[in-house]
């Protein structure tokens, strides 16, 4: 097969646009979740979710970029099948290990009937997707990801469904863990039938290339661990010195959050085969790397004063009066995602490089210090304290991978003087802003901040045609020619 550079970014976003929905419909399911349970049933799915997200990663192993690397070379499905037998071996290990564990721990029985519930989700869910990523493998490699975005997306509509008929059911945290599983069920079921039709493709337990299949994944295998240990240590520390009331705080801000991912996410895709098609050319790349940096981070740097500025008002309106506490954590970790947003990205360039090392040394250090200031920080100042150490954490991975993008001889952006001056200025408009009520503010601030972007020629005409043209739209800038020339 042929592949076009032009299928590759049109396959590129429509992952990143079928993620992006699939987050925006999840996020909507959460937000009424909030609503709908108490603050101590949130907390006690938060952490359950959270427990289940880290032993997922164990039965993980980053299998899926090897086999996927070696089906675009070779549509051969014994290596594929491998993995999933590797997967489900796994797996069952840790089914038995987990219920042994929460026996001696002395778990309530409809604590451990919620874990072996979850536990499935390993299996069939698309959140999860250990397995489903793997079914995935055949159509990443024909650039036809639409398809599993779809399904994706259809899941998350049966969620969202299912979650908004929870109080007519009357439904209690049971009824919402067995859907947030079994949504999925039929789009498992529809990934088996079309992997099947589509691409012949049939489970078989095989133990082929095994010894390779585990050394190659192994460095794999510690990042994607390493991350989401990161990414849930601090609800595991809240369980541990504070509760499921603070848990359930701390989880409604990080849910706000999570859906902003989809933007580097978005970017880094459609920016990552520009790289490798042009990594020789070290002129070009200096000055794409430097755009798509610079772009990460006035996006964040709006998305954070916009928001911040009415977060309480967010809070309250999405979540009602009982989560106001979320509003100080929720501010914090939006401030963090300014560090983060460019952070996502440069782990594409270490990649491209071959420095996936770098990736691992990143995921390191950002587990190390959130741990470190969680325990110095959660026991006194709960989950403010959890927020805290996430934004300092995001500051110490920024340094990491400035240091690193310098080694390979890039810059963040330059001229950066400019940009700051704005951002003050941004500031000082967002804070006067502010008093008026909010859909007056989040129709009269996008406005004031996008004719402030045009008036300080924020971004060259150059940047916006290399932007554009990653996302194959250059026909938008032709507005544009006139007054930047």
């Amino acid at each position: 097969m042929t592949v076009k550079f032009k299928d590759i970014t049109r396959n590129a976003l429509s992952i990143s646009v079928g993620q992006g929905l699939a987050y925006f419909i999840n996020f909507l399911a959460f937000v009424l979740i909030v609503r709908y349970l108490t603050i101590s049933d949130f907390g006690k799915f938060s952490f359950f979710v959270a427990a289940i997200s880290i032993i997922s990663k164990f039965i993980d192993f980053g299998f899926v970029p090897i086999v996927f690397r070696k089906y675009s070379v070779k549509k051969d499905n014994s290596l594929l099948n491998t993995a999933f037998t590797l997967r489900t071996v796994l797996f069952f290990i840790a089914f038995l290990i987990i219920n042994v564990l929460v026996i001696i721990l002395k778990y309530s029985n409809e604590e451990i009937i919620y874990i072996n519930i979850l536990l499935l989700s390993i299996i069939i869910s698309s959140r999860i997707a250990n397995f489903r990523e793997l079914l995935t493998v055949p159509f990443k490699s024909e650039l036809k990801m639409h398809i599993p975005m779809l399904i994706n997306i259809i899941d998350n509509i049966i969620f969202l469904f299912l979650v908004i008929i929870l109080p007519l059911v009357k439904g209690n945290l049971l009824y919402l863990i067995f859907v947030y599983v079994f949504a999925n069920l039929p789009g498992f079921f529809a990934m088996l039938v079309l992997a099947y039709k589509k691409y012949d493709y049939k489970f078989n337990w095989q133990f082929n290339r095994t010894k390779w299949l585990l050394r190659e994944s192994l460095p794999l295998a510690g990042f994607v661990l390493v991350m989401v240990m990161f990414q849930q240590i601090d609800i595991l520390l809240l369980k541990y010195f504070k509760g499921e009331n603070d848990i359930a705080i701390f989880s409604a801000s990080l849910r706000f959050i999570m859906p902003l991912n989809i933007i580097p996410m978005a970017l880094s895709a459609t920016a990552f085969p520009i790289i490798m098609q042009n990594i020789q050319d070290q002129n070009y790349l200096r000055k794409l790397i430097e755009i798509v940096n610079k772009f990460l981070f006035l996006i964040a740097i709006v998305l954070v004063i916009l928001l911040t500025f009415k977060s309480n008002d967010i809070i309250l309106i999405s979540l009602g009066s009982k989560y106001q506490k979320s509003v100080f954590p929720f501010s914090l970790m939006l401030f963090s995602q300014v560090f983060f947003f460019v952070n996502f990205f440069a782990l594409s360039i270490f990649t491209a490089y071959k420095k996936q090392i770098w990736n691992l040394y990143y995921s390191l250090i950002l587990l190390l210090s959130n741990f470190l200031f969680d325990l110095i920080l959660i026991p006194s100042h709960s989950y403010n304290g959890a927020a805290i150490a996430k934004l300092i954490t995001s500051v110490i991975g920024f340094i990491f991978i400035i240091q690193r993008i310098y080694h390979l001889n890039f810059t963040f952006f330059s001229k950066g003087y400019r940009v700051f001056l704005w951002v003050f200025l941004l500031l000082i408009i967002g804070y006067g802003l502010s008093f008026l009520p909010i859909v007056v503010y989040f129709i009269l601030y996008p406005v004031v901040i996008f004719l402030s972007i045009i008036a300080f020629k924020i971004i060259t005409l150059d940047e916006m045609e290399i932007i554009l043209k990653l996302l194959n739209k250059e026909k938008f800038l032709i507005p544009f020619k006139r007054y930047f020339h």
